[in-house]
């Protein structure tokens, strides 16, 4: 199994409310950081119920297919993947499967 870009002319210059459509998709997509940083992976958010907040956490392909129910879980999610800050994504653009 592999991914491939899609055409790179689609990929959008991303204010914050905008991310919502790269949130928790299926397929993974390509980020690229304010730092210039590209990458490839998911991105889910999960809600503290607990101290009323919102999470963001950023996952590699590999890690959300393998891991991938146990990702639902918010202390799963703060033990094994990544805390992302959705404002340092300035492009987002999914990637396709490729067979």
């Amino acid at each position: 199994m592999h991914f491939i870009q899609t055409n790179f002319t689609k990929a959008s210059v991303l204010q914050p409310s905008y991310i919502k459509e790269y949130i928790n998709r299926e397929l993974p997509c390509q980020f690229k950081l304010k730092s210039g940083k590209v990458i490839y992976g998911i991105i889910l958010k999960r809600e503290d119920i607990e101290n009323r907040k919102t999470e963001y956490y950023f996952v590699s392909v590999a890690d959300h297919l393998s891991k991938q129910e146990r990702l639902n879980d918010i202390n799963y999610c703060r033990k094994y993947a990544q805390i992302i800050r959705i404002e340092e994504i300035v492009f987002a653009e999914t990637l396709k499967l490729v067979a």
